[in-house]
């Protein structure tokens, strides 16, 4: 087994980085932004989180009223707003495992250079 330093070591010497996105996945955005444009925003209509649909939420509000989009937007667009977002159940845990992790590959000289190569169909299996 390869251990996270000889795998660092094997690709020049830096750690090998994994990119994980945050919203949605290690913290719970919808909610956060919810709870920040009722905090902000008192009596002002609202999407409810389980009616929630997209990957805009300024298209949604705006389409409750066309106003709703800037004041949405001010709230996820506000310093510190990510900073206070509650994570995910598990997320961190998931993150302090894959942490923790080790290269489970022996050796992968031809895999690698294989994987990132424009897919070709081959004859060969027509």
């Amino acid at each position: 087994m390869v251990t996270a330093t000889a795998a660092a070591v094997r690709h020049g010497g830096r750690p090998v980085r994994v990119l994980v996105d945050m919203d949605g996945v290690l913290a719970d955005f919808e909610a956060g932004l919810l709870r920040a444009f009722c905090r902000r925003f008192p009596g002002e209509p609202h999407v409810p989180l389980a009616e929630r649909r997209g990957f805009f939420a300024r298209e949604q509000y705006r389409a409750l009223r066309p106003d709703l989009a800037d004041k949405v937007a001010s709230v996820y667009e506000a310093p510190g707003f990510f900073l206070d977002l509650e994570p995910i159940p598990g997320a961190v845990e998931a993150m302090q495992q894959m942490n923790a992790l080790k290269d489970p590959l022996l050796k992968f000289d031809h895999c690698v250079g294989e994987k990132v190569r424009p897919p070709q169909l081959s004859l060969r299996h027509a």
